[in-house]
């Protein structure tokens, strides 16, 4: 039943998932409308980019089992997920992972048993039916990665200081994401309290990597027992980064614009970010999420790795859609 949730991500057979879901109830329905609107939207954006999702593995840890009300069981279970895509002609691969705990409720009916409900922070569509980001009119993607040039790198871009080590911030983010996806990777630093269930822990994450990366606390962005506003609030954070010049906003917008090539930007804006910059998510006026630019995929598309929903080597925008707004942080430290 778990693994189902998985292997339609690759056929797209939506409706083989239906049995396991609890559809005379009106949260049963809702969880599986929101299951197959992520094999939906996962489908689409890879299709749009010219690219086709090859694989998926889950490992499925139980947490803990116990009685519901309504007669079934609750059970808590976190899921390591591996994804791995291809373009439709080419012949590399890449691989991305993310972790996520559910809360689920299970219950019986006619002998067997049923999710009725399923409550986890998704990292492969955040909001429920929406479309991933679409790029700009007239813009061929799957031609433009075909040739490598989508977000082809700009080469090195100096900070004005140089103190930022880039290379200490990736290997912190990669170690310590949450996700098992290469060896030393899939747990958080026990230094740092967890602050998932209460308010997200995207931005004491990116603290983290910014501090192993050379950023000096201080000016109130400051970890000692508990990370301070600045350090495990994601606006804060981006306003703290920018208001001591450690930061610069190189550009803020829908992905159109982000992606689509200007005088000073060739490539795309998003094509200057490296290891160690920042990518904030701001959707309804607010910044509600961080995330640490990890590096590219071979077709030279930007990934990320955050916390909560725990992402590593994700594509920067899949999550996301048209109505999100992106703010592209570079690190000048």
């Amino acid at each position: 039943m778990l693994q189902d949730r998985f292997r339609v991500l690759l056929d797209g057979q939506v409706e083989s998932i239906r049995a396991n879901y609890d559809t005379s109830s009106e949260p049963g329905l809702w969880t599986l409308e929101r299951e197959e609107a992520r094999v939906r939207y996962l489908s689409q954006w890879a299709g749009e980019r010219g690219l086709s999702i090859v694989d998926v593995k889950a490992r499925i840890e139980i947490d803990g089992v116990s009685p519901a009300n309504s007669g079934g069981v609750w059970v808590e279970l976190t899921e390591h997920a591996l994804y791995t895509y291809a373009p439709k002609q080419g012949e590399w691969t890449h691989t991305f992972g993310s972790r996520a705990v559910h809360v689920m409720e299970l219950v019986l009916c006619g002998g067997e048993w049923k999710i009725r409900r399923d409550w986890y922070s998704d990292p492969l569509a955040g909001e429920h039916g929406l479309e991933p980001c679409k790029f700009p009119d007239g813009w061929d993607a799957g031609k433009t990665r075909e040739d490598g040039n989508l977000h082809a790198s700009q080469g090195s871009f100096s900070n004005k200081a140089g103190q930022y080590d880039r290379e200490a911030a990736l290997e912190y983010a990669i170690r310590y994401a949450g996700v098992p996806a290469v060896e030393g990777s899939g747990r958080y630093n026990p230094a740092y309290k967890v602050y998932t269930f209460a308010g997200g822990d995207c931005a004491n994450f990116a603290s983290q990597v910014l501090h192993a990366g050379g950023l000096k606390q201080g000016y109130g962005w400051h970890y000692t027992s508990e990370g301070s506003a600045a350090w495990v609030r994601g606006e804060d954070l981006v306003w703290h980064l920018l208001s001591t010049g450690r930061a610069e906003r190189i550009y803020s917008g829908d992905f159109s614009g982000a992606v689509e090539p200007t005088a000073e930007y060739p490539y795309g804006a998003v094509s200057v970010l490296e290891p160690g910059d920042l990518i904030a998510y701001e959707t309804k006026g607010q910044i509600c999420h961080v995330a640490v630019v990890v590096g590219k995929d071979p077709a030279g598309y930007v990934t990320i790795a955050s916390h909560t929903a725990d992402r590593l080597f994700f594509p920067w925008d899949v999550g996301w859609n048209d109505t999100t707004v992106f703010w592209l942080l570079k690190i000048v430290y």
